[in-house]
């Protein structure tokens, strides 16, 4: 019963860190340089790795006519020439916003701090003795 268990688990476990033979971070660009819409895209005409972007020219095109395949930096043009050269990342780290500056510290407290941490060593090294 444990051999099972432990079997199941692992199997599950395989399943969550297996990786994606699509890039999951890349995403379509929204129109393609000659300004047509990024249309349905069905991911089974991808290679392996990259990202398949359709880009038709009217609706109920086929979506083989006019497509570009990616992984961030343009793999396939078969759009005419009008593959975007890069995709949007959308895992890319986002700047956090500014860290307010700390107000300064007052003198007076500076220098109890300073005197309280005079007597906390002076106290620890009483100690050691």
């Amino acid at each position: 019963m444990r051999v099972v268990l432990v079997s199941a688990l692992l199997s599950l476990v395989g399943l969550a860190f297996a990786q994606s033979a699509v890039p999951t971070c890349v995403t379509c660009p929204a129109t393609d340089d000659a300004g047509f819409a990024v249309g349905p895209s069905d991911q089974t005409n991808a290679p392996a790795g990259t990202v398949f972007c359709s880009y038709p020219a009217t609706p109920g095109e086929d979506q083989l006519d006019f497509y570009c395949t990616t992984t961030g930096v343009l793999v396939t043009d078969n759009d005419a020439g009008f593959c975007p050269a890069q995709a949007p990342n959308t895992c890319a780290r986002q700047r956090r916003s500014p860290v307010h500056e700390l107000a300064a510290v007052p003198q007076p407290v500076q220098r109890i701090r300073s005197t309280l941490k005079a007597r906390r060593k002076l106290e620890i090294a009483g100690r050691m003795y």
